[in-house]
């Protein structure tokens, strides 16, 4: 009597390297300003089911301010399903602001909480609230919702 080989099922395997790419909105905590824009980031992994990095800018506008900001998160990831990461991350950001006559640089803290969603092996789905909290003089505070499409390379 023969047997047949069983097959294990595939688990889609990771990415060197992913690039997300969607829109930005921002609300300050203290002021009644709102920002909206494009962002852009790429994600890797460090250690497997423990760290992944996220290197990631936006460009903010509304009718009287222009901002661009980049941030560095260390991230852990949670697997919920074999299609669907969560992931929590902090790190440290950087916005450079320009209103009236004088440019103004902020230093803080992002903290994100990521849902990604593979809708393929090669592409996907996130959005990532989060939450800035400025240091140093202008310790402005600001919560912020981006959202898009991510690409596995």
């Amino acid at each position: 009597m023969t047997s047949l080989p069983v097959l294990a099922a595939e688990e889609p395997e990771g990415h060197a390297l992913v690039l997300m790419l969607g829109g930005a909105a921002e609300k300050s905590v203290s002021e009644v300003t709102s920002n909206v824009g494009p962002t852009a980031s790429v994600e890797f992994l460090v250690i497997e089911d423990l760290l992944e990095i996220e290197l990631g800018t936006q460009y903010l506008s509304s009718s009287y301010l222009h901002t661009l900001g980049g941030q560095i998160l260390f991230k852990k990831p949670f697997e919920v399903t074999h299609n669907i990461e969560l992931m929590v991350g902090a790190g440290p950001a950087i916005t450079h602001a320009t209103s009236g006559a004088s440019p103004i640089n902020q230093y803080g803290i992002s903290f994100a909480l990521d849902l990604m969603v593979w809708t393929s092996k090669e592409m996907g789905w996130f959005i990532s609230p989060e939450y800035n909290y400025g240091v140093g003089a202008s310790s402005e505070r600001s919560i912020g919702l981006s959202l898009g499409l991510m690409f596995g390379l």
